[in-house]
């Protein structure tokens, strides 16, 4: 009976110790659980419980008689790396390994980042092995390290892409802290502690040694300026130059007396500055010897700058103003003034570059032409706000570019003269010399009248088919000097009335009017890509195709069929393109520079005027527009006419 008493003691005394340990776990605000040597969960304190039910996990996972250890080993295979090196240790711990160990890892949850200390310890209860683990909550720590971690990186990657090193130095110790870009700038490798000054000092250009020495004791008694800028040459033998700043900060409760400061690689904005130093030292000359000056206009301010050069272009006197645009509007010719100044403005509202050409007066009387260029710039909004441009005096080459015309003007009337001379001539001797067989031929005629009664009709009839062939002879030849003079009236008067006219249009109807003669020689193709339409004299531009493809099929080798091609489309900004390609026999370079002069044909005599692409030339300039020609020999050539876009009408809207 006794033993009885003293057994149901014992149990109750056990029962009321689990109790307790139960409320004393419950009480803890770490999950707790308790697993047998198996790695099953014995028990668990509300905490555990509470976490378990907040997150969703299910009661087969982590409730009392489920392997812990199984659940740890499937939930590292799929998380933190550092989950499976918790399941390896509790299992080593299991076997008769370690009595305790602690892991950090990360438990995340849909919608937080969560970090969590583990602490397991393994104990003996009645010769049985037992295992605590406890879950602590170190989320706000981690996330505190992890935030320093990432201040630090960006305070380093930042350094590092502005090229700025920070430093300090402990003055009680004398010892040097550098972060990594300060190592990096110096050419040195990374170190915990900054090197020491001998070191320093040997890297430093031997004329900055003392400098810099005495600014860092200058620093250290606080009397030195914040900046201090001095060249080194790296251990790899570049030379760098260095901009350093620092200051002194005194103790304060923990923190020693100490230096801090930056040091930054300023080589490249030195040589920037030098070399812009020298490059408007070179434009200041170019300027000074051309006689140009520049300017910038601020739209919206109306606030000008003008170089030195363009206050004597203008003919003013500078006399401490401030330049306007008033100021310069004022200083163009009056006769011009008007005209310059709605250009401008046209080109201001539209955005767009602008060429002048106008007289200015000085104070003196003395008239000098000035051609300016503006061009647009543009702010971040993608608004023209302001213009830069140049002006140039251009008085003397204008000059001299009249007297080279009038000396051109006069050539041309040489050549002029001369290709007249020689191309009528020919066809005028032939003209007269039958011109004189017919009279010989009736002279004869008249003299067999005057001997006989009577004339043998088939001697008549052969004199007068003699005269007959003479004549025919003599008319092609005045033919010819017909076409002449209207081919050099063609090339005098490029300019009728002009029209809007699709070029697409233009060019079908020139290629009817050619007819079967390119038939016969070539295959013609149009390739029409949907060129704008143009302002010009319809039967002027025809007759340019009409010559060029006359041209083309003149170049064509005898014996084959060639192939020419008419493409039609948009040209350079605000032009439209016409190009006439052959495949015949190309143009040698030193004839192709004289194909538009007057007279200059590589065809036999009486086989052409030399007038055909000279007419195409002088229509083309009197459209303001440019023919050009590309060839290669034996491959073939290609002229291409680019000629003014009409203006789109916008008056209606769109």
């Amino acid at each position: 009976m006794t033993a009885e008493l003293d057994d149901a003691d014992t149990a109750e005394k056990i029962e009321a110790a689990w109790r307790f340990a139960a409320a004393t776990l419950d009480a803890m605000p770490g999950q707790v659980c308790v697993l047998d040597e198996n790695g099953v969960i014995l028990s668990t304190n509300a905490a555990w419980r509470e976490f378990a039910r907040a997150n969703g996990a299910s009661p087969e996972r982590v409730s009392e008689g489920v392997s812990y250890l199984r659940t740890c080993r499937q939930g590292g295979a799929r998380s933190d790396p550092r989950g499976r090196e918790f399941a390896e240790k509790l299992q080593a711990m299991l076997s008769g390994g370690n009595d305790h160990f602690s892991v950090e890892y990360a438990c995340n949850s849909p919608t937080v980042e969560r970090w969590f200390l583990a602490q397991v310890t393994r104990f003996l209860d009645r010769g049985k092995v037992r295992v605590v683990v406890a879950h602590q909550d170190i989320t706000d720590r981690k996330r505190i390290e992890l935030e320093a971690l990432e201040r630090e990186h960006i305070l380093a990657e930042s350094q590092r892409i502005a090229r700025v090193g920070a430093w300090s130095v402990d003055l009680p110790r004398g010892t040097r802290h550098w972060t990594e870009e300060t190592f990096r700038i110096w050419g040195l490798p990374a170190a915990p502690l900054g090197p020491p000054t001998q070191v320093l000092l040997a890297l430093v250009h031997p004329a900055d040694r003392a400098a810099l020495e005495g600014w860092m004791q200058g620093l250290a008694a606080g009397r030195a300026p914040s900046r201090f800028q001095f060249r080194i040459t790296r251990p790899d033998g570049a030379a760098r130059d260095l901009d350093g700043t620092g200051e002194l900060v005194e103790a304060s409760g923990s923190r020693p007396r100490r230096l801090i400061g930056t040091v930054q690689d300023v080589t490249d904005r030195i040589q920037a500055a030098m070399s812009l130093q020298e490059s408007e030292a070179r434009l200041r000359f170019a300027l000074d010897s051309t006689r140009a000056g520049i300017w910038e206009w601020n739209l919206r301010t109306d606030e000008n700058t003008w170089s030195e050069t363009l206050w004597s272009l203008y003919g003013l006197e500078r006399a401490g103003r401030s330049p306007t645009y008033s100021t310069w509007i004022e200083s163009v010719h009056p006769e011009d003034r008007e005209s310059i100044a709605a250009t401008v403005s046209e080109a201001a509202g539209k955005g767009a570059e602008f060429e002048l050409e106008y007289r200015v007066r000085s104070a003196s009387g003395r008239e000098r032409r000035l051609l300016s260029r503006g061009r647009p710039l543009r702010n971040q909004e993608g608004e023209v706000d302001r213009y830069v441009g140049i002006v140039i005096d251009i008085t003397e080459s204008r000059a001299v570019h009249a007297q080279l015309a009038v000396a051109s003007r006069l050539a041309a009337v040489g050549t002029l003269v001369a290709g007249v001379a020689h191309e009528i001539n020919n066809p005028l001797t032939g003209c007269m010399a039958s011109q004189g067989f017919v009279m010989e031929e009736l002279q004869a005629v008249r003299r067999a009248l005057g001997a006989q009664d009577s004339l043998d009709p088939k001697a008549i009839g052969r004199f007068l088919d003699e005269a007959l062939e003479w004549m025919e002879e003599a008319q092609t030849a005045v033919e010819r000097i017909s076409k002449i003079v209207k081919d050099l009236s063609n090339f005098g008067r490029p300019s009728p009335n002009r029209e809007r006219v699709g070029l697409s249009e233009v060019v079908s109807e020139a290629v009817r009017w050619l007819g079967t003669a390119v038939g016969t020689r070539a295959v013609l193709r149009v390739e029409d890509r949907g060129a704008p339409d143009v302002m010009a004299a319809r039967g002027q531009i025809a007759q340019v195709v009409v010559n060029l493809v006359n041209n083309a099929v003149k170049a064509l080798p005898e014996g084959r069929s060639g192939k020419i091609t008419l493409a039609i489309g948009a040209g350079a900004p605000g032009m439209a393109r016409l190009e006439v390609i052959d495949d015949g026999v190309g143009i040698p370079p030193h004839v192709l520079d004289r194909i538009f002069d007057p007279f200059f044909t590589t065809r036999e005599t009486g086989k052409g005027t030399g007038l055909g692409l000279a007419i195409c030339h002088a229509i083309v300039t009197a459209h303001g527009g440019t023919i050009t020609a590309t060839s290669e020999v034996g491959k073939g050539s290609t002229f291409r006419v680019e000629l003014p876009a009409a203006r789109v009408d916008v008056s209606n809207g769109p």
